[in-house]
């Protein structure tokens, strides 16, 4: 279809329905069904099957038939990236990793802004594989040590959940290095290849660029300064200050039990020692950047390319689908070794990781086929282009982006 006025009337459903219910699968289904509508010039049939198809294209199981396709399932990848993670955060748990590490941080940590920190400080080493990764474990492992601070899980979340992305950028982290440089490489700015705008090594301009990196510099200066001084503000403050009160963590609102326990026997809790939350940390780190560079066909291992080269060549998702897998299977038989985890166990292990992660995996889901919608075939941005084509400064631009991502 043209671009035209009612290309923007699904983003406005999504926002305005996600504000007000705070249910954004909901709002994100509503807004597929509405652009389904308007693609199909509102026949109800013919939205239907429109937005089956995509659905379904979006699962990127039609482009397995072929290795040129297998490698460009990044949708793919990520789900079952995902579902890896659950998996593994599940294994942790079960073999008593995760409290092994909570006893160690316990002995050490003697105070809330300790807690907070460590919190700070793990969700800036752990950004160093992936930020999905800080999202999915952190706060899972850091749980138990703040709760015995009363520090109000909405603190929690925010401490693990603002400084992972920031802190992803500016370290910088492998996966986040790789997929910038291919797009940097995609926009023209390379060392030589066809269509080069901008003659220069896309990883060193990238260097160059992260001293102005002020958005993520002034999220981590802003975030270890609340957490030093202890100084809250908004709705932080406010749950802080009901955690005091009451001694209670959730403001308010009743508690998210689990439907059954994952939690580690007692005696296996007993048997379980930090060398168990480090291995598949470290696993996880090693095995992905291996593959990172392996993908890339960097010279180290035989390929044809340089460091920067394999970076700008390399298969993110794949290796990050590839790293999980490998950190799964290497951990579950560690675990096992270990006598920490029983054979019989893992069949277990691997459905509570899917039932843990289901609700990601479908956000996820959800969010590209409705970005799929506006961006193919209702062309928000083509229509929102030429409406300010020549009506406002491009000097505003960065300004509105950023008001309009808020």
């Amino acid at each position: 279809m043209n671009a035209s006025w009612l290309a923007v009337v699904p983003p406005l459903i999504v926002i305005v329905i996600a504000a007000y219910t705070k249910r954004i699968l909901f709002a994100l289904l509503v807004g597929i069904m509405a652009g389904s509508f308007i693609v199909a010039d509102g026949c109800s049939i013919d939205a239907f099957n429109y937005g089956i198809n995509r659905f379904w294209r979006l699962t990127q199981l039609n482009r397995l038939t072929s290795w040129d396709g297998f490698w460009s399932c990044s949708c793919l990848f990520v789900l079952i990236f995902f579902l890896l993670l659950g998996i593994l955060i599940i294994a942790m748990r079960r073999s008593g990793a995760t409290y092994a590490f909570g006893t160690f941080a316990k002995k050490r940590i003697k105070t809330a802004r300790g807690a907070e920190s460590a919190a700070l400080i793990m969700s800036g080493l752990f950004a160093t594989i992936d930020d999905y990764f800080v999202s999915m474990t952190l706060g899972s492992v850091m749980q138990p040590i703040t709760d015995q601070f009363g520090i109000p899980r909405a603190k929690l979340a925010v401490l693990v959940g603002i400084i992972a992305a920031p802190m992803s950028m500016l370290l910088p982290c492998p996966s986040w290095v790789a997929e910038l440089i291919g797009v940097l490489r995609s926009a023209g700015v390379s060392e030589g290849y066809a269509g080069t705008l901008v003659k220069t090594d896309p990883l060193a301009l990238y260097f160059s660029s992260i001293p102005f990196m002020l958005y993520a510099i002034v999220i981590v200066v802003m975030t270890w300064y609340m957490t030093t001084t202890r100084i809250s503000y908004g709705i932080i403050a406010r749950q802080e200050l009901y955690a005091a009160k009451t001694g209670e963590q959730f403001g308010g609102k009743l508690a998210i039990t689990p439907r059954h326990s994952t939690d580690a026997s007692d005696e296996v809790k007993k048997n379980s020692r930090l060398s168990d939350f480090l291995f598949p940390i470290l696993t996880l780190y090693l095995s992905t950047i291996s593959i990172v560079f392996w993908a890339g066909g960097w010279s180290f291992f035989g390929g044809p390319h340089s460091f920067t080269e394999a970076l700008q060549n390399t298969q993110i998702f794949f290796s990050f689908a590839a790293g999980g897998f490998c950190t799964v299977v290497a951990s579950m038989i560690y675990y096992v070794v270990r006598k920490q985890i029983r054979p019989q166990q893992v069949v277990g292990i691997i459905c509570d990781g899917f039932l843990l992660i289901s609700g990601a995996m479908m956000m996820l889901w959800f969010i590209w086929v409705f970005n799929s919608i506006i961006r193919d075939d209702l062309k928000t941005g083509s229509f929102l282009a030429e409406l300010m084509m020549g009506q406002v400064s491009s000097s505003f631009f960065p300004l509105m982006f950023f008001m309009v991502a808020a």
